[in-house]
C-alpha cells in the first residue's frame, strides 16, 4: 500500500507520532485494491486530548485506504443513519512518517492507524452507543450480546495500541478507555447469566472473528509504523 502523501510540510518533528486528524473530504477514487482519498485543510492534533494542534494546517494530502476497509464506510452510514459525503468534515487516527516520492525526493506524510475516516456526526452516534452500552448490557441476549462483547474487546485492543479514534468512544483517550472497560465488565456479567442465550458455538465463532480482527490491527499498525 502506498503511504499517504503531502506537499512538503514541517512535520519532521512528529516522526512516528500518533495523531488525531481533522480534515475535509474532497475526493476519493479506486486505486487498484485500495481507495485513494484526498483530504483538504488537514489539522493534526495530539492523540490523548485532541485539544492541541501539533503542526500548521496542511493544505491537502492523499490517504490510501485498503479497499476492504473503505467498503465498510457504507455499513457505517447504514448503522449510524449518517452519510459521509464529499466536502464533509472527517476524523481519523494516523501515524506521521517519512516517504519517498516517485522522483526520489523525500517528504513527510500520514499513514492511517484506524480503518477508515468517519464524519463527526457519525462519531457522535457511535460514541453515544458506546457510552450507553453498559446500561443496556443486561437486556441483551444471544447473538447480539456476543457480538457486542467481541466488538468491545476489539475496541479495547485498538485503544491499547492507539489504533482507534477515541472520539468515537469517549470525551478523551482516558475517558474512552474507561467506557470500554465498563462496557466489557457489564457484558461479561450478562454473558454468565443463565438466560444469556449465548451458546458455546457462538462464542467459539466470535473468538475466531476476534482473533482475525486482532491480526488485522497488527497488520495495519505494521503498515502505519514502518
Amino acid at each position: 500500500m502506498n503511504p499517504t502523501t503531502t506537499e512538503a510540510r514541517p512535520l519532521s518533528h512528529l516522526d512516528l507520532e500518533t495523531v488525531l486528524v481533522e480534515a475535509w473530504l474532497f475526493n476519493w477514487q479506486p486505486d487498484g485494491d485500495d481507495y485513494k482519498v484526498l483530504l483538504k485543510s488537514v489539522k493534526l492534533r495530539d492523540y490523548e486530548t485532541g485539544r492541541h494542534q501539533l503542526a500548521p494546517t496542511v493544505d491537502h494530502c492523499w490517504l490510501w485506504i485498503a479497499g476492504r476497509y473503505w467498503k465498510q464506510t457504507w455499513q457505517m452510514a447504514v448503522a449510524t443513519g449518517e452519510q459521509m459525503t464529499l466536502h464533509d468534515s472527517v476524523w481519523l487516527c494516523c501515524t506521521v512518517g517519512p516517504y519517498r516520492r516517485s522522483d526520489g525526493s523525500s517528504d513527510w506524510g500520514l499513514r492511517p492507524r484506524n480503518q477508515f475516516p468517519v464524519s463527526p456526526a457519525q462519531a457522535r452516534k457511535i460514541q453515544k452507543a458506546n457510552t450507553d452500552l453498559w446500561r443496556r448490557a443486561s437486556t441483551l441476549r444471544g447473538q447480539q450480546l456476543a457480538n457486542n462483547f467481541t466488538s468491545q474487546c476489539v475496541y479495547q485492543t485498538e485503544l491499547e495500541h492507539k489504533a482507534a479514534d477515541w472520539r468515537e468512544i469517549g470525551r478523551n483517550y482516558k475517558d474512552a478507555c474507561t467506557n470500554i472497560r465498563r462496557n466489557i465488565n457489564a457484558l461479561s456479567r450478562a454473558l454468565v447469566s443463565p438466560d444469556s442465550g449465548v451458546t458455546e458455538a457462538m462464542m467459539e465463532r466470535l473468538y475466531m472473528e476476534g482473533s482475525a480482527c486482532v491480526q488485522q490491527i497488527q497488520a495495519r499498525l505494521k503498515e502505519a509504523e514502518k
